[in-house]
């Protein structure tokens, strides 16, 4: 006599539930297991939406203040490479408008003009500056992000980023992640579609605005969020 096999029904899916110890208030499941996490029954409406791991998700302006503390952060690492990169044309451009007596002559004006615009540096050499600079962001954010959680910025607002299961992102997250953002500073050095790129730039931090889950085009591409610590 043969054995039927009875599929299991489907777990229910991560959300806030009646809590089985405690009808007065809810209890976030996870989508495998109960969580510590609880909130009163009363307050449901105002408490939602959360996000992964039952935290509210990050605002627009504490994840903009948060980047922002991660650029100043970032600033001496960039300002060093640029002085390495183009400081000696920068000093030589200036000391050659310096040097311009009043009184030239127009013939000796455009004379040193040309060779001061000599000086300054390639398109070329914008990119691969941008390239280097790029490549240190994305390493920075990749990093910080899968093995803490969260960027000094982050860490200092009190946001951290996560995915589905409420976990660090995964090392692919991390990087996919911050690709987007990388992907777009690297297009706005490339000529006709450097405005563009740049225009994307501000639509992909803007869009979290208009996404109920607070997801950025960045979040939504790593399949990650951004939550309240």
């Amino acid at each position: 006599m043969g054995y039927v096999t009875v599929p299991l029904p489907p777990s229910p899916p991560a959300s806030w539930y009646p809590d089985p110890s405690n009808p007065a208030q809810l209890r976030y499941w996870d989508g495998t297991q109960w969580t510590a996490h609880t909130a009163p029954l009363q307050s449901t409406r105002s408490a939602l939406p959360l996000g992964p791991g039952g935290r509210p998700y990050a605002s627009f302006w504490r994840r903009l203040s948060g980047l922002l503390i991660d650029n100043i952060a970032l600033a001496p690492v960039m300002v060093g490479l640029f002085a390495l990169a183009f400081g000696k044309a920068v000093t030589a451009m200036i000391d050659g408008i310096s040097s311009l007596p009043p009184d030239a002559s127009q013939a000796e004006v455009q004379r040193r003009t040309e060779e001061l615009l000599a000086l300054f540096p390639s398109g070329q050499e914008l990119l691969g500056f941008i390239l280097i600079t790029s490549a240190i962001s994305l390493l920075y954010f990749g990093v910080c992000l899968h093995l803490w959680g969260c960027t000094l910025g982050g860490f200092l607002v009190g946001i951290r980023c996560v995915n589905e299961e409420g976990a660090n992102p995964t090392w692919h997250q991390s990087f996919v992640r911050q690709a987007v953002v990388s992907g777009l500073s690297i297009a706005s050095a490339i000529p006709l579609v450097g405005f563009l790129a740049t225009v994307l730039t501000f639509v992909n931090y803007l869009s979290m605005l208009s996404n109920p889950r607070r997801q950025a085009w960045m979040d939504r591409a790593a399949s990650t969020f951004v939550v309240r610590v």
